[in-house]
């Protein structure tokens, strides 16, 4: 079974940052090495920034004062804090943050029906969001892009696969909608949702969640 290989992790991370960013060489660096607990999730970050820059031609950009940081635990998602924006030509269509408390849809639903959630079950922590550019501190199901977790395990369990479901199923309801990048996905409010991880034994897991719109990716450093 695979352990995380932080050099190579930290190398790609990089590499991967000076190709689609523009953080400079210092603020990468810390990045690395002061979230060394947290580094598959930057590693994440800069996947999914490239896979959003060859697929969709969005430009991710660095704002914020000073270097990228990484939340120890969930929080709010604050425009004003280190985070990147995403650009479709000179149109701002989302930002990414990370370590974000998302309101559920249970919330939500009751919200409308003239009731509050005040227990801890209304807001589920999500490792990596892209929101739309306005969005609330604890953005509701309907702000949420793209949501990833991240797994940097050596082995990889059955109950991940639970738990990407439910946070599913917490974010939108199984049916059709189109979700901001013009994608048909059966699930309302529209958003892309993965499950990264570094065991290939994840791979065994892929089909049924993928029908509930949840991707399974085997992210993995190469460098």
């Amino acid at each position: 079974m695979p352990s995380l290989d932080e050099e190579a992790c930290a190398d790609e991370i990089v590499a991967i940052f000076d190709q689609v960013t523009s953080l400079t060489p210092m603020q990468i660096v810390h990045a690395v090495h002061a979230t060394r607990g947290k580094l598959y999730e930057v590693y994440c970050v800069g996947r999914l920034l490239a896979q959003l820059h060859g697929d969709h031609g969005l430009t991710p950009t660095y704002t914020g004062t000073g270097p990228l940081r990484l939340k120890a635990s969930g929080g709010y998602a604050d425009p004003l804090s280190p985070h990147f924006m995403l650009f479709d030509g000179g149109v701002l269509v989302g930002r990414v943050y990370t370590d974000v408390e998302v309101m559920t849809l249970g919330a939500e639903v009751a919200l409308a029906h003239g009731a509050t959630i005040t227990d801890l079950s209304a807001y589920h922590e999500i490792d990596i969001v892209v929101l739309a550019d306005q969005h609330q501190p604890r953005p509701s199901p309907g702000e949420v892009l793209i949501g990833v977790e991240c797994k940097a395990v050596a082995e990889f369990e059955k109950s991940f696969i639970r738990e990407v479901l439910g946070r599913r199923r917490e974010l939108s309801f199984y049916r059709p909608d189109t979700t901001a990048f013009g994608a048909a996905i059966m699930a309302s409010p529209a958003s892309d949702y993965f499950l990264a991880y570094i065991d290939p034994a994840g791979n065994r897991y892929s089909q049924s969640p993928a029908v509930f719109e949840v991707r399974l990716e085997h992210w993995v450093p190469t460098i």
